[in-house]
């Protein structure tokens, strides 16, 4: 069991809260600082944050007072009153390299564990701020494959490749009431950020009469009349109803990230939904074609899968709940995948954090 300082976002639904809670579940100590804007924040906060970043960005360690806390301060204070003795940076492209040497000197057995979900080698992900603090971390934690030598070049003492998770409390099947249905219902359905690779196999699956939902920020996008278009954003339980109204999710990669396989190629089939994903290697892996899951490499193949599986409703059932299972079977979620990486810390650094999962 280990006593962690977590800092990261902390907004509701985000994927940085959830795998605090999990590590809380697991029995280890957690106390967090939250690098997010506060619930309910006002416009002229979150703006306040929006700047602070790109300060960050450009490598100046900058904030503004009295909007944005100083998480530097907020991390030392909290390692000189408590003896923690992992201090977990999610997605820490606000915590800077000094902060980081300081917490060592503080507490010298510390282990920096940082995790990141974004492609961090493109620009529009990173800052100069995250990318300058790398070597002073123990260890690394990405979805992303095939930025693990980048992490490595860069200082970073131990990256650990970790394939994408789902919250057990949170990625479940969900019965829909009729209301729910009315807004979440569809043949085909997509929740998820606009690009512009997506827009035109949206386009094309409405062009050849099949029908769907789009839930997310698309405004601007050219629409077709068969799909519902809904800007709005949904998490938690909203978000697992929306993906259990569908007969079909979606499962397009994020191109400007050269994602290889995303959160939802895992939250998808641990809902119990038939996920139709573009095919990559990493697909693969997680989820056998034509088994536990369906793929395509264009926009004619989706065509063509889409209306072969809304016109074979036992196959698609079934490739759906073994999609499922083998979320369960193999430890898809964040509870075995955490379990395993402080395993591997535990491993590689002597320490005695493992709980049972």
């Amino acid at each position: 069991m280990a006593n962690i300082l977590y800092v990261g976002p902390d907004a509701v639904g985000s994927t940085s809260r959830q795998r605090k809670n999990v590590l809380e579940g697991l029995g280890h100590r957690v106390r967090n600082i939250s690098t997010s804007p506060p619930e309910g924040a006002s416009g002229l906060v979150r703006r306040a944050y929006d700047i602070t970043q790109f300060l960050h960005r450009q490598g100046r360690s900058k904030r503004i007072p009295g909007l944005v806390p100083d998480f530097s301060r907020q991390i030392l204070s909290a390692l000189r009153s408590d003896p923690f003795e992992i201090l977990w940076v999610d997605k820490g492209i606000l915590i800077a390299r000094e902060t980081l040497e300081e917490a060592k000197r503080v507490r010298p057995d510390l282990l920096v564990v940082g995790l990141v979900l974004d492609a961090m080698t493109m620009p529009h992900n990173q800052t100069r701020v995250f990318t300058q603090a790398l070597p002073a971390y123990d260890v690394m934690i990405t979805n992303k494959s095939f930025e693990v030598p980048f992490y490595e070049f860069r200082g970073v003492k131990r990256t650990y490749f970790m394939d994408n998770c789902y919250h057990m409390g949170t990625h479940r099947p969900v019965t829909l009431t009729a209301n729910e249905q009315r807004r979440f219902g569809a043949d085909l359905s997509f929740v998820g950020e606009h690009e512009w690779q997506r827009e035109i196999s949206i386009y094309r699956l409405g062009e050849a009469g099949l029908n769907g939902l789009v839930i997310g920020a698309w405004q601007g996008c050219r629409q077709h009349e068969n799909f519902r278009y809904s800007f709005e954003r949904v998490w938690g339980d909203d978000y697992a109803k929306a993906i259990c109204g569908s007969k079909i999710q979606l499962g397009f990669l994020r191109h400007i990230n050269q994602d290889t396989q995303t959160t939802r190629s895992v939250e998808i089939p641990a809902c119990g939904v038939f996920m139709l994903a573009e095919r990559s290697d990493e697909h693969e892996a997680l989820f056998a074609e034509g088994k536990e899951a369906a793929y395509f490499d264009s926009d004619e193949e989706l065509v063509d899968k889409a209306r072969y599986y809304l016109a074979h409703e036992d196959e698609r059932a079934a490739i759906a709940r073994a999609g499922h299972e083998r979320c369960v079977r193999d430890g898809y979620s964040y509870r075995a995948r955490l379990t395993r990486i402080m395993a591997q810390i535990d491993a590689d650094f002597g320490r005695q954090f493992s709980v049972s999962p």
